[in-house]
């Protein structure tokens, strides 16, 4: 029985959805816009590999998210910009190649792996900062020799599925969900302990007051912070996630073609 390979290019929309210390009750309502292209090599009807690059972005609020008094008074939110390349396997359920009118849909799973950008700000006081050069939980401080500035590049790990389905000769559109595990606890900046107030001050010269406001912003809550330093910032102790879902549209290219007395070879299982 001969396998054809064939390879895809596609398109895809939808949106990203931020999981962690910002987002603990697993809310929808901050979900930000996201898309992205894609390339995929079938070694037949039912496995492939795919290569996708997606940008989007990703936000978290304790105020419009959490119904939690602590996280309401701790006050934090953040957005970030991501940008992301992945590799992943996908097996569909179904022989699935829309160069055969016999494949009308299938479902199916995906695993796999990425890297991926961020940088959170914050909108405070009518201006928008970068957190991280700031060091909002003393990360880069003499006085903190252990925190280091995290980096803003991290791996992921993907799992997720969807459903398939033909369209017309070449063309077929698909719908999909899968999240994306990080390998980072800061994604909204939020991972640690609360740092000094006065080291923060004292450390930043002409950023000091806004620096100690962003680490500690339950002042705009009740007029005064109320967190001593290091009281636990983050909430929960694992790393941050996010979920993209998305539609997408995907042109399949006619498959390679082996020496064989048929010309519809590819059409076999």
């Amino acid at each position: 029985m001969l396998k054809a390979q064939f390879s895809s290019v596609g398109i895809e929309g939808g949106g990203f959805t931020y999981f962690g210390d910002l987002n603990q009750d697993e809310k929808f309502n901050l979900t930000k816009w996201a898309g992205g292209i894609l390339y995929k090599y079938s070694f037949d009807s039912r496995i492939s590999l795919k290569t996708m690059f997606n940008a989007g972005m990703v936000s978290g609020s304790d105020q419009y998210q959490s119904t939690n008094y602590y996280q309401r008074l701790r006050n934090l939110s953040f957005f970030s910009d991501i940008f992301e390349v992945s590799e992943q396997v996908e097996f569909n359920f179904l022989p699935f190649n829309p160069n055969n009118p016999k494949d009308k849909f299938t479902p199916y799973i995906l695993l796999g792996f990425g890297v991926f950008h961020f940088n959170p700000e914050t909108f405070y006081d009518d201006h928008t900062y970068y957190l991280q050069p700031l060091g909002t939980e003393g990360q880069g401080l003499p006085e903190y020799p252990d925190l280091k500035k995290y980096n803003l590049v991290s791996t992921e790990f993907l799992i997720g599925g969807g459903v398939k389905l033909r369209i017309s000769r070449n063309w077929s559109m698909f719908a999909e969900v899968a999240n994306r595990k990080t390998h980072t606890d800061y994604l909204d900046d939020v991972g640690g302990v609360y740092a000094d107030p006065i080291v923060l001050l004292n450390e930043h010269g002409s950023m000091g007051p806004i620096v100690a406001a962003l680490g500690d912003r339950s002042a705009e809550v009740v007029g005064e912070p109320v967190f001593a330093p290091g009281k636990e910032r983050s909430s929960n102790n694992r790393d941050d996630d996010y979920l993209f879902s998305a539609i997408g549209l995907v042109y399949t290219f006619n498959p390679y073609r082996c020496p064989t007395p048929s010309n519809n070879f590819y059409f076999k299982r």
